[in-house]
């Protein structure tokens, strides 16, 4: 599930099995735990925050990172795509 005042902004995936999620939100702890979120999922394995930028909406300050993970192979779907995860990942937000 992805926490309250995170927004995904891409979902990409690297080889066979990686993916790098991307996202805006307001702190590093909001981060922190969309990490801890995604290290329960089983579907997820090897998390790594990969970088963090600050940035600027509308005379706000955010924070823009980038998450890699791996996914499991026992656990990963069968729709096996970026897009799959992207959508699936929106829908445990509703």
């Amino acid at each position: 599930e992805v926490p309250r005042y995170c927004w995904l902004t891409n979902v990409q995936q690297m080889g066979l099995g990686g993916v790098t999620i991307t996202g805006i939100t307001f702190s590093n702890l909001i981060v922190a735990d969309f990490m801890m979120r995604l290290e329960r999922n089983e579907m997820f394995a090897n998390i790594d925050l990969t970088q963090t930028n600050k940035g600027q909406i509308e005379n706000r300050d955010v924070m823009e990172f980038s998450i890699t993970a791996q996914l499991t192979p026992t656990e990963a779907p069968t729709d096996f795509s970026a897009e799959a995860l992207f959508e699936g990942l929106l829908e445990e937000a509703r």
